[in-house]
């Protein structure tokens, strides 16, 4: 996103379960694997 922020989401109930920062430009892509995110 423009805010340098990239996200997780939870579908429902759409909530930021993640946030990603540190980028220092807009985050335009993103690959995705089936590998559970861990804290």
């Amino acid at each position: 996103s423009s805010d340098h922020v990239a996200r997780l989401w939870e579908l429902q109930p759409g909530e930021t379960i993640r946030q990603y920062n540190g980028h220092h430009k807009a985050a335009v892509c993103v690959a995705l694997n089936d590998l559970s995110v861990g804290n």
